[in-house]
């Protein structure tokens, strides 16, 4: 049974493809040697240590095994569980999330979601009399990286479900070979891709909404989503429709951090030299009364203050978001 208060941290971490050396990551990329594993571990174990999350969502891992090595460079290898797509013991070879668990908490059970609802219908039909002709199909079965669901449990508390997400970025599809064979195709092909980006960007926060609304209506409870949104509050990713909306009931934790505030709280990230947040831990109503008490948020990304100098591969070019709850028995 719990005792007194418990401090509860939950944060999400950008890994930036953490991965084995020698492995493979993405085409045309040169895999990390020895060296800047190491110090790649290391520098990430440090900011890991400095984060001292209870519940960390982290993206971009390849390989478990890494994510092992981070922790034991952070020292927390004690007491801690570990979920991922794939086995320790085996190489990635896709980025996913995962989540790292300390102890006193516990996993009491996890699943990967794969599937977009089948309840997101993204067509529309043709209708005799209408003003104009909206007819369309689009037809995206599938998250782009999976989800992860899991429930944490710590005695004498209420259990917590954690989406752990890491929503797609803007960067352009690849179109398939395939179609680049048509001279037209190829023409318009960056095009093509960023059209294709911005209607997976729309679904998948769309999609992952409706998964936290239905989960959340079937079984009452504190709820968290964490993880590297890809979008401010005001994009039109979960980060922006659901967090600053309030459709499914999340709250940004910058906001209780900065009640009535508009801006977007501490940077997370520098694109083209503009500071801007992808990344965020938002939760429920329940988290805004007993038995918890909000109580802080911290950003850790000092080494991103200096984008013009660059950031070398053996560290992070996100920073990591930890937010505090106290647990009061």
């Amino acid at each position: 049974m719990m005792v007194g208060m418990h401090r509860l941290r939950v944060g999400t971490l950008n890994l930036r493809d953490l991965q084995l050396p020698g492995e493979a990551i993405h085409p045309n990329v040169r895999p990390l040697n020895g060296g800047e594993y190491r110090e790649k571990v290391d520098w990430l174990g440090a900011l890991v240590r400095r984060l001292d999350a209870d519940i960390l969502a982290v993206s971009e891992l390849w390989t478990p095994q890494a994510l092992v090595d981070v922790v034991d460079a952070a020292g927390f290898r004690d007491g801690v569980k570990f979920v991922t797509t794939t086995p320790i013991d085996r190489v990635g070879t896709r980025t996913s999330v995962a989540l790292i668990v300390r102890s006193p908490w516990t996993v009491a059970d996890h699943a990967w979601v794969t599937d977009l609802p089948k309840d997101l219908v993204l067509s529309k039909r043709r209708r005799a009399g209408a003003t104009a002709d909206e007819e369309m199909s689009v037809d995206i079965p599938h998250f782009a990286r999976p989800v992860l669901r899991a429930t944490v449990a710590l005695e004498g508390a209420p259990s917590i479900t954690i989406f752990a997400v890491h929503m797609k970025s803007r960067r352009p599809v690849d179109l398939d070979p395939e179609d680049l064979v048509v001279p037209e195709v190829t023409r318009y092909g960056l095009a093509l891709g960023q059209a294709m980006t911005a209607v997976r960007r729309a679904a998948e926060a769309v999609g992952l909404g409706m998964i936290v609304d239905q989960w959340r209506r079937a079984n009452p409870g504190p709820v968290v989503v964490a993880g590297d949104l890809n979008g401010p509050l005001g994009s039109e990713t979960l980060g922006g429709d659901v967090a600053r909306g309030r459709a499914i009931g999340l709250n940004a934790t910058v906001r209780l951090a900065e009640p009535g505030t508009t801006s977007e709280g501490p940077f997370t990230y520098v694109n083209q030299g503009k500071p801007i947040v992808l990344d965020h831990v938002l939760v429920s109503d329940d988290f805004l009364a007993s038995p918890f008490a909000f109580a802080g948020l911290e950003v850790e990304n000092d080494h991103l203050s200096r984008p013009d100098e660059g950031l070398p591969r053996t560290v992070t070019d996100h920073g990591g978001v930890v937010a505090a709850f106290d647990l009061l028995d």
